[in-house]
């Protein structure tokens, strides 16, 4: 589990969750090599995407999500695009979202996972 997902999220469930998805992933081959440099995204320009979902991340005091597939580490990034807040009310409206964008089982399946959270 990463120490620094556990440390700054009350609920203990999510990061066994997020665990979870890496465990998945691996052997489907969905996982990919970090994507998200917060000190790069720090330099970009300020009111660029990459900066904005930099400033997120320092506002609600959440490191960047580097672990397994790309889905789950651009998953801060599509709350900055829809404006989606981080309480379950918009965790649950990502997840619409993404699911609305393109059907999968295994979006199905994660947001079963995180309703139950």
């Amino acid at each position: 589990m990463n120490p620094s997902i556990a440390a700054s999220n009350p609920n203990p469930l999510i990061p066994l969750f997020l665990d979870f998805i890496d465990r998945v992933g691996e052997p489907l081959g969905l996982n990919v090599p970090p994507i998200v440099d917060l000190e790069k995204l720090r330099s970009l320009p300020i009111s660029t995407f990459g900066r904005t979902w930099a400033d997120f991340l320092d506002r609600h005091n959440l490191p960047p999500i580097t672990t397994g597939p790309r889905r789950k580490q651009l998953h801060d990034g599509v709350h900055v695009l829809t404006g989606y807040g981080t309480d379950p009310v918009g965790e649950a409206q990502i997840q619409a979202f993404l699911l609305g964008s393109k059907f999968r089982l295994a979006h199905v399946l994660l947001a079963v996972g995180l309703l139950g959270i």
